[in-house]
Protein backbone atom coordinates (compact mmCIF):
# COMPACT_ATOMS: atom_id res chain seq x y z
CA UNK A 1 0.00 0.00 0.00
CA UNK A 2 1.27 3.47 -0.76
CA UNK A 3 1.80 5.97 2.04
CA UNK A 4 -1.05 8.10 0.66
CA UNK A 5 -3.54 5.24 1.03
CA UNK A 6 -2.29 4.41 4.52
CA UNK A 7 -2.54 8.05 5.56
CA UNK A 8 -6.05 8.29 4.11
CA UNK A 9 -7.21 5.25 6.10
CA UNK A 10 -5.51 6.51 9.26
CA UNK A 11 -7.23 9.88 8.98
CA UNK A 12 -10.72 8.41 8.63
CA UNK A 13 -12.92 8.85 11.66
CA UNK A 14 -14.73 5.78 12.99
CA UNK A 15 -18.20 6.12 11.51
CA UNK A 16 -21.27 4.42 10.10
CA UNK A 17 -19.26 2.31 7.66
CA UNK A 18 -17.16 0.85 10.48
CA UNK A 19 -20.17 0.27 12.72
CA UNK A 20 -22.02 -1.56 9.95
CA UNK A 21 -18.99 -3.76 9.36
CA UNK A 22 -18.86 -4.41 13.11
CA UNK A 23 -22.54 -5.39 13.12
CA UNK A 24 -21.93 -7.80 10.22
CA UNK A 25 -18.95 -9.31 12.02
CA UNK A 26 -20.95 -9.77 15.24
CA UNK A 27 -23.76 -11.46 13.29
CA UNK A 28 -21.29 -13.72 11.51
CA UNK A 29 -19.68 -14.76 14.81
CA UNK A 30 -23.15 -15.37 16.28
CA UNK A 31 -23.98 -17.69 13.36
CA UNK A 32 -20.62 -19.42 13.71
CA UNK A 33 -21.21 -19.94 17.45
CA UNK A 34 -24.76 -21.17 16.91
CA UNK A 35 -23.50 -23.76 14.45
CA UNK A 36 -20.82 -24.97 16.87
CA UNK A 37 -22.74 -24.70 20.12
CA UNK A 38 -25.89 -26.50 18.97
CA UNK A 39 -23.99 -29.80 18.85
CA UNK A 40 -24.43 -30.66 22.52
CA UNK A 41 -28.18 -30.16 22.29
CA UNK A 42 -28.69 -32.64 19.47
CA UNK A 43 -26.67 -35.55 20.85
CA UNK A 44 -29.78 -37.39 22.08
CA UNK A 45 -31.51 -37.20 18.70
CA UNK A 46 -28.37 -38.31 16.87
CA UNK A 47 -27.85 -41.16 19.30
CA UNK A 48 -31.43 -42.36 18.88
CA UNK A 49 -31.52 -42.13 15.11
CA UNK A 50 -28.27 -43.97 14.44
CA UNK A 51 -27.74 -45.87 17.72
CA UNK A 52 -24.45 -44.07 18.29
CA UNK A 53 -21.86 -44.86 20.92
CA UNK A 54 -20.17 -42.34 23.19
CA UNK A 55 -17.17 -42.51 20.86
CA UNK A 56 -19.37 -41.63 17.88
CA UNK A 57 -20.74 -38.61 19.72
CA UNK A 58 -17.16 -37.59 20.49
CA UNK A 59 -16.31 -37.80 16.79
CA UNK A 60 -19.32 -35.62 16.02
CA UNK A 61 -18.29 -33.06 18.63
CA UNK A 62 -14.73 -33.08 17.25
CA UNK A 63 -15.68 -32.70 13.59
CA UNK A 64 -16.41 -28.98 13.89
CA UNK A 65 -13.17 -27.92 15.65
CA UNK A 66 -11.14 -30.17 13.34
CA UNK A 67 -12.77 -28.53 10.33
CA UNK A 68 -12.00 -25.11 11.81
CA UNK A 69 -8.31 -26.01 11.95
CA UNK A 70 -8.38 -26.99 8.28
CA UNK A 71 -10.23 -23.80 7.30
CA UNK A 72 -7.88 -21.61 9.31
CA UNK A 73 -4.81 -23.18 7.74
CA UNK A 74 -6.36 -22.85 4.27
CA UNK A 75 -7.15 -19.20 4.90
CA UNK A 76 -3.56 -18.51 5.94
CA UNK A 77 -2.36 -19.97 2.66
CA UNK A 78 -5.04 -18.67 0.30
CA UNK A 79 -6.50 -15.33 1.45
CA UNK A 80 -3.84 -13.15 -0.12
CA UNK A 81 -3.91 -15.16 -3.32
CA UNK A 82 -7.67 -14.94 -3.95
CA UNK A 83 -8.66 -11.85 -1.97
CA UNK A 84 -10.81 -11.27 1.09
CA UNK A 85 -14.17 -10.68 -0.53
CA UNK A 86 -14.13 -13.72 -2.87
CA UNK A 87 -13.00 -15.87 0.07
CA UNK A 88 -15.78 -14.50 2.24
CA UNK A 89 -18.43 -15.16 -0.40
CA UNK A 90 -17.12 -18.62 -1.32
CA UNK A 91 -16.63 -19.69 2.31
CA UNK A 92 -20.08 -18.54 3.39
CA UNK A 93 -21.78 -20.19 0.41
CA UNK A 94 -19.86 -23.43 0.98
CA UNK A 95 -20.75 -23.43 4.69
CA UNK A 96 -24.45 -22.97 3.91
CA UNK A 97 -24.33 -25.68 1.24
CA UNK A 98 -22.51 -28.16 3.51
CA UNK A 99 -24.95 -27.39 6.33
CA UNK A 100 -27.94 -28.11 4.09
CA UNK A 101 -26.37 -31.35 2.89
CA UNK A 102 -25.56 -32.34 6.47
CA UNK A 103 -29.18 -31.82 7.50
CA UNK A 104 -30.21 -34.31 4.80
CA UNK A 105 -27.40 -36.74 5.57
CA UNK A 106 -28.47 -40.35 5.14
CA UNK A 107 -25.55 -41.76 7.17
CA UNK A 108 -23.61 -40.73 10.23
CA UNK A 109 -20.27 -40.91 8.42
CA UNK A 110 -21.53 -38.47 5.79
CA UNK A 111 -22.74 -36.16 8.56
CA UNK A 112 -19.25 -36.15 10.11
CA UNK A 113 -17.57 -35.27 6.81
CA UNK A 114 -20.12 -32.57 6.01
CA UNK A 115 -19.89 -31.04 9.48
CA UNK A 116 -16.11 -30.88 9.14
CA UNK A 117 -16.41 -29.33 5.66
CA UNK A 118 -18.97 -26.84 6.96
CA UNK A 119 -16.63 -25.83 9.77
CA UNK A 120 -13.67 -25.50 7.40
CA UNK A 121 -15.78 -23.24 5.20
CA UNK A 122 -16.93 -21.17 8.18
CA UNK A 123 -13.38 -20.74 9.45
CA UNK A 124 -12.17 -19.74 5.99
CA UNK A 125 -14.96 -17.18 5.64
CA UNK A 126 -14.43 -15.83 9.16
CA UNK A 127 -10.70 -15.35 8.60
CA UNK A 128 -11.46 -13.47 5.39
CA UNK A 129 -14.12 -11.33 7.07
CA UNK A 130 -11.88 -10.47 10.01
CA UNK A 131 -8.93 -9.52 7.79
CA UNK A 132 -11.17 -7.50 5.50
CA UNK A 133 -12.77 -5.70 8.44
CA UNK A 134 -9.42 -4.87 10.04
CA UNK A 135 -8.06 -3.43 6.80
CA UNK A 136 -10.64 -0.63 6.89
CA UNK A 137 -9.99 0.38 10.48
CA UNK A 138 -7.65 3.20 11.41
CA UNK A 139 -5.11 1.98 13.96
CA UNK A 140 -6.46 4.36 16.60
CA UNK A 141 -9.74 2.42 16.92
CA UNK A 142 -8.69 -0.99 15.65
CA UNK A 143 -8.20 -2.81 18.97
CA UNK A 144 -11.56 -2.06 20.60
CA UNK A 145 -13.52 -2.60 17.38
CA UNK A 146 -11.87 -5.96 16.66
CA UNK A 147 -12.39 -7.02 20.28
CA UNK A 148 -16.07 -6.05 20.05
CA UNK A 149 -16.56 -8.74 17.41
CA UNK A 150 -16.29 -11.35 20.17
CA UNK A 151 -19.74 -10.28 21.42
CA UNK A 152 -21.14 -12.46 18.64
CA UNK A 153 -20.05 -15.73 20.27
CA UNK A 154 -22.12 -15.41 23.47
CA UNK A 155 -25.04 -14.12 21.41
CA UNK A 156 -24.91 -17.20 19.17
CA UNK A 157 -24.50 -19.48 22.17
CA UNK A 158 -27.50 -17.85 23.84
CA UNK A 159 -29.59 -18.45 20.73
CA UNK A 160 -28.50 -22.11 20.66
CA UNK A 161 -29.45 -22.55 24.31
CA UNK A 162 -32.76 -20.74 23.82
CA UNK A 163 -33.68 -22.90 20.84
CA UNK A 164 -32.36 -26.17 22.27
CA UNK A 165 -35.77 -27.61 23.12
CA UNK A 166 -37.08 -26.83 19.64
CA UNK A 167 -34.05 -28.07 17.71
CA UNK A 168 -34.17 -31.21 15.67
CA UNK A 169 -30.74 -32.39 14.67
CA UNK A 170 -31.76 -31.88 11.05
Amino acid sequence: MSNDVVQAIESLPIGRFHHLHLARQICAWACFALCQECAAYIFDALEQQWLLSADDLGYFASAFPAGCVVGSLASAALLDRFGRRPALVAGTAAAAFCGALAAASPRFEALLLLRGAQAASWAYAQAAATAWYAEFLPTAGRGPLIAAVSIGWPVGRGVAISLAAALSWR
